[in-house]
Protein backbone atom coordinates (compact mmCIF):
# COMPACT_ATOMS: atom_id res chain seq x y z
CA UNK A 1 0.00 0.00 0.00
CA UNK A 2 0.97 3.60 -0.32
CA UNK A 3 1.47 6.12 1.97
CA UNK A 4 -1.88 7.96 1.09
CA UNK A 5 -3.67 4.31 1.30
CA UNK A 6 -2.24 4.14 4.81
CA UNK A 7 -3.46 7.84 6.18
CA UNK A 8 -6.83 7.56 4.26
CA UNK A 9 -7.45 4.00 6.51
CA UNK A 10 -5.66 5.83 9.65
CA UNK A 11 -7.89 8.47 8.93
CA UNK A 12 -11.57 6.06 8.87
CA UNK A 13 -10.36 3.76 11.92
CA UNK A 14 -9.78 7.27 13.73
CA UNK A 15 -13.40 8.85 12.49
CA UNK A 16 -14.73 5.75 13.82
CA UNK A 17 -13.14 6.16 17.45
CA UNK A 18 -14.61 9.07 17.24
CA UNK A 19 -17.87 8.49 15.97
CA UNK A 20 -18.11 5.81 19.23
CA UNK A 21 -17.00 8.47 21.40
CA UNK A 22 -19.62 10.91 20.05
CA UNK A 23 -22.51 7.93 20.83
CA UNK A 24 -21.46 6.79 24.47
CA UNK A 25 -24.71 7.02 25.71
CA UNK A 26 -25.64 4.06 23.56
CA UNK A 27 -21.75 2.34 24.57
CA UNK A 28 -21.25 1.89 27.84
CA UNK A 29 -18.10 0.83 26.76
CA UNK A 30 -16.40 4.23 25.70
CA UNK A 31 -17.30 5.49 29.13
CA UNK A 32 -15.25 2.52 31.50
CA UNK A 33 -12.37 3.37 29.02
CA UNK A 34 -12.31 7.22 29.47
CA UNK A 35 -14.63 8.15 32.57
CA UNK A 36 -14.32 4.67 34.66
CA UNK A 37 -15.84 5.69 37.84
CA UNK A 38 -18.59 7.11 35.88
CA UNK A 39 -19.16 3.64 34.04
CA UNK A 40 -18.89 1.92 37.15
CA UNK A 41 -21.28 4.05 39.05
CA UNK A 42 -23.79 4.02 35.84
CA UNK A 43 -23.66 -0.05 36.19
CA UNK A 44 -24.68 0.22 39.40
CA UNK A 45 -27.81 2.77 39.03
CA UNK A 46 -28.88 0.32 36.45
CA UNK A 47 -28.91 -2.60 38.92
CA UNK A 48 -30.61 -0.24 41.48
CA UNK A 49 -33.58 0.16 39.48
CA UNK A 50 -35.20 -3.07 40.22
CA UNK A 51 -37.03 -3.10 43.37
CA UNK A 52 -34.98 -4.81 46.37
CA UNK A 53 -32.00 -4.87 45.12
CA UNK A 54 -28.68 -4.99 47.47
CA UNK A 55 -25.70 -3.01 46.63
CA UNK A 56 -23.18 -4.15 48.37
CA UNK A 57 -19.21 -2.97 49.25
CA UNK A 58 -17.73 -5.44 47.10
CA UNK A 59 -19.86 -4.71 44.33
CA UNK A 60 -18.81 -2.41 40.78
CA UNK A 61 -20.00 0.87 41.90
CA UNK A 62 -21.00 1.00 45.39
CA UNK A 63 -18.17 3.47 46.08
CA UNK A 64 -18.93 5.94 43.68
CA UNK A 65 -22.51 5.70 44.45
CA UNK A 66 -22.22 5.49 48.25
CA UNK A 67 -19.83 8.35 47.83
CA UNK A 68 -22.79 10.65 45.96
CA UNK A 69 -25.61 9.82 49.02
CA UNK A 70 -23.21 10.54 51.37
CA UNK A 71 -23.01 14.30 49.62
CA UNK A 72 -26.69 14.15 49.57
CA UNK A 73 -26.80 13.62 53.14
CA UNK A 74 -25.20 16.88 53.75
CA UNK A 75 -24.07 15.93 57.27
CA UNK A 76 -20.81 16.75 59.25
CA UNK A 77 -20.08 13.61 60.24
CA UNK A 78 -21.70 10.32 57.93
CA UNK A 79 -21.55 6.71 59.60
CA UNK A 80 -19.79 4.40 56.82
CA UNK A 81 -22.28 3.27 54.50
CA UNK A 82 -22.40 -0.94 53.94
CA UNK A 83 -25.27 -1.52 51.99
CA UNK A 84 -27.79 0.01 50.00
CA UNK A 85 -30.81 -1.89 49.56
CA UNK A 86 -33.77 0.04 46.89
CA UNK A 87 -37.01 0.08 47.92
CA UNK A 88 -38.80 1.78 45.13
CA UNK A 89 -37.71 3.79 41.80
CA UNK A 90 -38.75 5.50 39.24
CA UNK A 91 -39.84 9.31 37.93
CA UNK A 92 -41.48 11.74 38.87
CA UNK A 93 -41.94 15.80 38.67
CA UNK A 94 -40.61 18.54 40.76
CA UNK A 95 -40.96 22.30 40.89
CA UNK A 96 -37.16 23.54 39.20
CA UNK A 97 -36.02 26.65 38.27
CA UNK A 98 -37.73 26.88 35.19
CA UNK A 99 -41.11 25.04 36.21
CA UNK A 100 -41.90 21.45 36.63
CA UNK A 101 -39.28 19.04 35.96
CA UNK A 102 -39.28 15.48 35.33
CA UNK A 103 -36.59 13.69 37.71
CA UNK A 104 -35.29 10.31 38.33
CA UNK A 105 -36.05 9.21 42.26
CA UNK A 106 -34.89 6.51 44.35
CA UNK A 107 -36.00 5.39 47.49
CA UNK A 108 -33.16 3.57 49.94
CA UNK A 109 -32.94 1.78 52.58
CA UNK A 110 -28.90 2.32 53.74
CA UNK A 111 -27.21 0.22 56.00
CA UNK A 112 -24.31 1.89 58.01
CA UNK A 113 -21.66 0.30 59.94
CA UNK A 114 -22.61 1.89 63.59
CA UNK A 115 -25.67 3.30 63.42
CA UNK A 116 -29.30 2.82 62.49
CA UNK A 117 -30.73 1.71 58.96
CA UNK A 118 -32.34 4.98 57.38
CA UNK A 119 -34.65 5.01 54.50
CA UNK A 120 -33.60 7.81 52.06
CA UNK A 121 -35.89 9.09 49.15
CA UNK A 122 -33.11 10.35 46.61
CA UNK A 123 -34.21 12.16 43.40
CA UNK A 124 -32.04 12.82 40.91
CA UNK A 125 -29.00 10.09 41.69
CA UNK A 126 -27.83 9.73 38.27
CA UNK A 127 -27.73 13.80 37.60
CA UNK A 128 -25.74 13.82 40.76
CA UNK A 129 -23.47 10.80 39.87
CA UNK A 130 -22.99 12.82 36.41
CA UNK A 131 -22.12 15.83 37.48
CA UNK A 132 -19.54 14.65 39.62
CA UNK A 133 -17.93 11.18 37.57
CA UNK A 134 -18.17 12.43 34.11
CA UNK A 135 -15.30 15.39 34.49
CA UNK A 136 -14.84 15.15 30.71
CA UNK A 137 -16.44 16.91 27.73
CA UNK A 138 -17.51 13.52 25.75
CA UNK A 139 -19.25 16.10 22.81
CA UNK A 140 -16.48 17.99 22.47
CA UNK A 141 -13.28 14.81 22.45
CA UNK A 142 -15.54 13.08 19.88
CA UNK A 143 -15.83 15.84 17.75
CA UNK A 144 -12.48 16.48 17.58
CA UNK A 145 -11.54 12.38 17.44
CA UNK A 146 -13.52 12.97 14.38
CA UNK A 147 -12.34 15.83 13.47
CA UNK A 148 -8.42 14.73 13.21
CA UNK A 149 -9.90 11.63 11.27
CA UNK A 150 -11.34 13.33 8.59
CA UNK A 151 -8.13 15.80 7.84
CA UNK A 152 -6.29 12.61 7.70
CA UNK A 153 -8.93 11.67 5.00
CA UNK A 154 -8.96 14.91 3.22
CA UNK A 155 -4.83 14.99 3.05
CA UNK A 156 -5.24 11.12 1.73
CA UNK A 157 -6.87 12.33 -1.06
CA UNK A 158 -4.80 15.83 -1.70
CA UNK A 159 -1.46 14.00 -1.42
CA UNK A 160 0.40 13.43 -4.57
CA UNK A 161 0.68 10.08 -6.14
CA UNK A 162 4.04 9.07 -7.14
CA UNK A 163 5.02 8.54 -10.67
CA UNK A 164 4.89 4.68 -11.43
CA UNK A 165 6.79 4.91 -14.31
CA UNK A 166 9.90 6.75 -14.24
CA UNK A 167 11.74 7.76 -17.37
CA UNK A 168 13.26 5.00 -19.06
Amino acid sequence: MKDRQYIGFIGIIVSVVGWFVLSADHFPMVYRIFAPQYGHALSALEKMQEKNHILKREDMGFSEVAQIIEILMDRDFVPKIVRIRTLAAGQGSIKGREGMELVDYTRLEVYFADSETEIWEVGGLERAVKKRYLTLDVFLWGSVIVGVGMVLMILSVLMKEEDRQKTH
